[in-house]
């Protein structure tokens, strides 16, 4: 069955699936709707020459125009909605069984309801009276009615959407009778509007002055999120996707679990919020579960998603959370259900980002005596409760609203994290947290603005066992600038001399298959001879600062004259890091040294991303609306072992939707003889390529994107700008 035909009644599909938790409130919800228009319509009869609304029109491309609406696929399939943005007006044609006379005999109301239970006192149901005026006489924050023209039983009619309507599914009505009677007659209509936030509005709580930025942050549907390690980063193309016809469906389901009462679903504020806790699947059957260890075999790996169509579509299709995600896949749906609705967002990346968990903003890392870091146990299943921890990188998202609820100025830009980190009101949610209140350190502001800034200025502290320490450990000491403005009025006393210098090599990038080397230097300053025993180490870890494994590990002790310097060195080959290297490739070096004679003790450390190859992606023919285009997609095998259990995922707006395709090596066969057999998917230093012949569905200027994961290769991607003429050029 097509993708529409399921949402096609989605909200029938809504009513069930809520109905195997609360059938009885969903039939007690849809009775008050029916009382309340009945009581609003007079007895519904069935006479032969009553009037009669026989249709509405609504014009659904027409007004999608008008509204910055009309990429929206759902507003051209076959049974088309309406969709469009609060604070404007739309036109419908209404078809009556006979000519009206709206000025004289006849009366007309258009019901427009809101949720299960539609009221006009709480913004959930609006009635409006059709009198045949032909201007709006009420303000932008009503809603109103007036008749643009009148051609026999047709009548179109402009209605005006208030600046502050909800935002969501709405359904509607019309009802027509004789101005002399108490009789009528109910039309119930079966297209789904969808009202959006309006940042062209003024009035509008998301209002963007920018026209640029609105194309940015409402309208553009593909974009990059960085990830990797400082300075290595580089961004990867996510594909929002907010337009294709399974996304407003999914943002409706999840407000619907989100628990979001309908009369705060206009409010930019509770809805970011609660968007930030549904995202995730720990609390609400949210969209994504979220898992950090590796282990994705009941699901997807989270790196093999190349944007949050297809997580949406799976959410839609079997009604549960999606395997798996990490803080990317996290923002990256977010992005797209904000956007979808008509929030400004933006997807944010914190390289070296604190995990602050008891909001004390201090990073503390500890070390035992033999050099050897003290770790959490590390399940995997969230990264919530893990100790103080800097993650290589994290990302969340930017909401852009207004804060009637702050002091003027702290309005703009708020900070908004949907993955589980740590909870917030007894809830695993985060934000919006306004940058002004970051910037100014205005930890009493809502919301969650001391977590937020902890990640981005927190100082780490690094401590080593010590019996002889008041606490049992002793501050270590480091080269690098790690104290930020957040605790400039913190200070740890230490009585240790600091007269031996040392520097850890930073190592920054390292092809996968390639070796490296931990190195280490230390220049003796004083006017005697220290004696240093030093600890090297290197481990994989995950993105998320959470040790994985140990590779390599080097300890000793030597005497360094007076100025005396020397340079350790601890080689780290292919053989012994790729077997415990997990995903996103990233390694962890440490150095600890002490000082025997003044019991001066110093740590650093430095991470690095081992670098794996890029995707070729390539469009071998012109790109037209309808026709094949063929593409190619490469690279070539960097292990010298074979590659199974290989696919790729391909995807891009306007081009195609996502694609998962598996990747086997062809057997062939010549009198029951096997001339290519192979176990392997993509052979050793081998050359991957597959072509694929696509045929766009639109004319566009887009991206076309490809992740590439088997069992020995994770988390290779691609991408390549793609225009699309239109059919006949």
């Amino acid at each position: 069955m097509a993708l529409f035909d399921r949402i096609d009644n989605f909200l029938e599909g809504l009513v069930d699936r809520f109905r195997r938790d609360n059938e009885d409130i969903r039939r007690e919800a849809r009775e008050t709707e029916v009382a309340y228009e009945l009581a609003n319509a007079g007895d519904t009869v069935d006479v032969g020459e009553t009037l009669k609304a026989v249709s509405v029109d609504f014009q659904p491309k027409f007004n999608a125009a008008n509204h910055h609406c009309e990429k929206f696929e759902l507003v051209e399939v076959n049974k088309p909605s309406l969709v469009i943005r609060r604070g404007g007006s739309f036109s419908l044609i209404a078809t009556f069984n006979k000519e009206p006379d709206l000025k004289k005999k006849h009366l007309c109301k258009l019901f427009f309801s809101f949720g299960p239970k539609p009221n006009p006192t709480k913004g959930t149901q609006a009635v409006l009276q059709v009198s045949g005026k032909k201007m709006f006489d009420k303000s932008y924050e009503q809603w109103d009615v007036r008749v643009v023209s009148q051609e026999g039983a047709k009548v179109t009619l402009e209605v005006q959407v208030p600046t502050d309507a909800l935002v969501g599914l709405w359904r509607s009505a019309v009802q027509v009778k004789h101005r002399d009677t108490e009789t009528g007659h109910l039309l119930r209509l079966d297209t789904d509007i969808y009202i959006l936030f309006n940042a062209w509005n003024k009035h509008d709580t998301v209002y963007m002055e920018e026209e640029d930025k609105r194309q940015e942050y409402v309208l553009n549907d593909i974009g990059k999120v960085w990830v990797g390690t400082y300075p290595s980063a580089y961004g990867r193309h996510w594909v929002f996707g907010q337009f294709d016809d399974v996304v407003l469906p999914a943002c409706i389901l999840m407000m619907e679990r989100s628990g979001l009462i309908d009369e705060a679903r206009g409010d930019p504020i509770r809805v970011s919020r609660a968007l930030s806790k549904i995202v995730n699947s720990n609390d609400d059957n949210g969209v994504v579960i979220g898992k950090w260890n590796g282990e994705y075999d009941a699901g997807t790996s989270p790196s093999a998603w190349t944007g949050s169509i297809k997580i949406l579509e799976e959410y839609i299709h079997k009604g549960r959370s999606v395997r798996y995600g990490q803080c990317w896949v996290f923002a990256g749906v977010l992005n797209t259900v904000c956007r979808a609705l008509g929030l400004p967002s933006r997807v944010v990346t914190n390289l070296n980002s604190a995990h602050d968990t008891n909001v004390s903003f201090t990073i503390d890392e500890y070390f035992n005596k033999e050099g050897d870091e003290l770790t959490y146990t590390y399940g995997g299943t969230n990264p919530s409760g893990l100790d103080d921890s800097i993650w290589n990188f994290h990302v969340w998202n930017d909401v852009w609203m207004s804060r009637p609820d702050l002091p003027p100025g702290y309005g703009g830009w708020q900070a908004v994290d949907a993955t589980p980190q740590e909870k917030s009101e007894g809830i695993f949610q985060c934000g919006p947290a306004s940058h002004e209140a970051l910037r100014l350190g205005q930890t009493s502001y809502n919301y969650d603005v001391a977590f937020v800034l902890a990640e981005v200025n927190a100082d780490i502290v690094r401590w080593k066992e010590d019996e002889s320490a008041v606490d049992g450990f002793k501050k270590l000491y480091s080269n690098k600038t790690q104290s930020r403005n957040a605790r400039h009025a913190f200070r740890f006393p230490s009585e240790a001399i600091e007269d031996v210098e040392f520097s850890l090599e930073d190592v920054e990038r390292v092809p996968l298959g390639d070796d490296f080397s931990v190195t280490l230097k230390a220049v003796n300053v004083s006017e005697a001879v220290r004696t240093v025993t030093v600890v090297l180490t290197a481990s994989s870890m995950y993105y998320t600062g959470a040790k994985a494994q140990d590779i390599a590990r080097a300890e000793g002790k030597f005497a360094l004259k007076v100025k005396e310097s020397k340079t350790l060195s601890l080689p780290v080959t292919y053989k012994q890091y790729y077997h415990k290297l997990v995903e996103h490739a990233m390694i962890k070096l440490v150095a600890h040294c002490t000082v025997d004679e003044t019991s001066y003790a110093w740590v650093d450390d430095d991470r690095f991303e081992v670098l794996k190859p890029a995707i070729k992606v390539e469009v071998l023919s012109g790109g037209v609306v309808g026709m094949a285009m063929l593409t190619r997609f490469s690279f070539t095998n960097p292990l010298p072992i074979s590659l199974t259990n290989s696919s790729l995922v391909i995807d891009g707006p306007s081009i195609t939707k996502p694609k998962t395709i598996p990747i086997r090596r062809v057997l062939l066969y010549r009198a029951h003889e096997v001339l290519l057999c192979s176990c392997s998917d993509v052979r050793p230093k081998e050359e991957m390529v597959y072509e694929l012949k696509l045929y766009p569905k639109k004319p566009a200027d887009c991206t076309l994107v490809a992740t590439f994961s088997s069992t020995e290769l994770l988390n290779l991607s691609g991408s390549t700008n793609v225009s699309i003429a239109p059919a006949g050029n």
